[in-house]
């Protein structure tokens, strides 16, 4: 097959894996059916996802340097299977010990994928010479994601309201095993380049390059700072919800508009990247964050609920953002490991943020649980945002500046 119709078939299949496995009908009611059908509190919701983010620090590396080494379309085709399987326990699991098995296997199939999605399409792009198209073909896959999700929340409430509470979730299950279908469609593009060595140096000189360079260093920790501090958003909007009495039917249909206008924004990446620049689009996400929250810190009414759905939309861009600015200035052989160390810092993080987040919110009120959120992004994010200006501004002027022209003798 010739590489720009290889390229084509990749990344539209990518579009469609994408789409399936964010459609998910359990996303608007999980926290509410942890906490109604299983019994659980909203801190012991927020306690299970230590488990969760701990097995993704410890999976993110390792199986981005696994997709290095022996290829993309191996880790997500591995993923999809092991995402299509834990949701279905997640369903079916009666007992704490195997809720916390499904979330360890959510977590694997997560790590799996991250990474080796946004790698592959660069590669495949690459290999036909079309890497200028990486950023319009990123933000479609983002797009994707985002309108999936809104899908999923719009259909997902409904079932709920008018099945079980079960029924959305075993709907999900059937959903994303079809991506695995998609997943087996993909093909390694010809000129791939795996790393050469073995599986330990593979991941080695992956981190040790994340860690060097100030642009990526910084990059990685101000999008992961962004990631944590927003990620306990997803525990607070259905109890917001259930708080102002708003009837469960609805809770899609006001999980929408947000998430709608981040995938128009994703669509349009390219276009964006291209007026405004990558700096612009990388600094809006935690801007954006920081004014969020704000609201809903100091605003205790239904009507600053528009707020909430602003954090789908930053989940959902976030690794379209930084696959954006890293996967150009990363080798091919250490791009998928340089793109999971993102991953593995943002659940390192959130792995003691959502528990801390969770238990202030329960003891003290939503609008505590918010305050704490953005004190954290302001904490982090701002000052890693003019840290990582700083070091966007040596490597550009490094780049820019030529080697001086070798003495001539006469």
């Amino acid at each position: 097959m010739p590489a720009s119709s290889l390229a084509e078939r990749n990344a539209r299949t990518l579009l469609w894996f994408r789409a399936l496995c964010n459609f998910q009908p359990l996303f608007p009611i999980w926290v509410y059916y942890l906490m109604a059908y299983r019994g659980f509190s909203l801190t012991q919701v927020a306690a299970l996802e230590a488990p969760y983010l701990l097995a993704l620090v410890i999976f993110e590396v390792p199986t981005g340097a696994f997709a290095d080494r022996f290829g993309r379309r191996r880790s997500i085709v591995a993923g999809s299977a092991i995402y299509a399987a834990s949701i279905l326990l997640f369903g079916l699991a009666g007992s704490f010990p195997l809720l916390l098995a499904d979330y360890l296997a959510w977590a694997l199939a997560q790590a799996l994928i991250n990474g080796a999605d946004h790698a592959l399409l660069y590669e495949s792009l690459a290999d036909a010479g079309r890497e200028r198209e990486f950023a319009r073909w990123t933000g479609r896959l983002g797009a994707a994601g985002i309108l999936a999700v809104v899908g999923g929340n719009l259909l997902g409430a409904p079932l709920a309201a008018f099945v079980d509470l079960r029924f959305p979730i075993l709907v999900s299950a059937g959903l994303t095993l079809g991506s695995v279908l998609f997943a087996l469609r993909l093909r390694e593009p010809p000129g791939h380049q795996r790393h050469g060595g073995s599986f330990t140096s593979a991941l080695a000189g992956g981190l040790r390059l994340a860690a060097r360079r100030a642009a990526l260093r910084y990059t990685v920790l101000l999008l992961a700072a962004v990631g944590a501090t927003t990620a306990a958003s997803v525990l607070f909007r259905q109890p917001f919800l259930n708080r102002y009495g708003v009837p469960l039917a609805w809770w899609g249909v006001l999980q929408a508009p947000g998430p709608l206008l981040f995938a128009l924004g994703a669509a349009r990446m390219g276009g964006l990247v291209h007026r405004f620049g990558e700096r612009l689009v990388v600094l809006a996400l935690p801007l954006m964050a920081v004014a969020a929250l704000a609201a809903l810190a100091t605003v205790d009414s239904i009507w600053v609920y528009p707020a909430l759905p602003v954090f789908t939309g930053i989940q959902g861009v976030l690794p379209s953002v930084t696959a954006l600015y890293l996967a150009g200035r990363v080798s091919a052989t250490q791009r998928a490991t340089v793109l999971s160390v993102g991953g593995a810092l943002q659940a390192l993080l959130a792995m003691f943020a959502n528990p801390a987040f969770g238990w202030l919110a329960d003891r003290s009120g939503l609008r505590a649980g918010f305050v704490a959120m953005e004190l954290a992004t302001l904490t982090t994010a701002v000052p890693l945002a003019f840290l990582w200006l700083r070091a966007d501004d040596a490597a550009r002027r490094t780049v820019a500046t030529p080697e001086p022209a070798p003495a001539i003798t006469p």
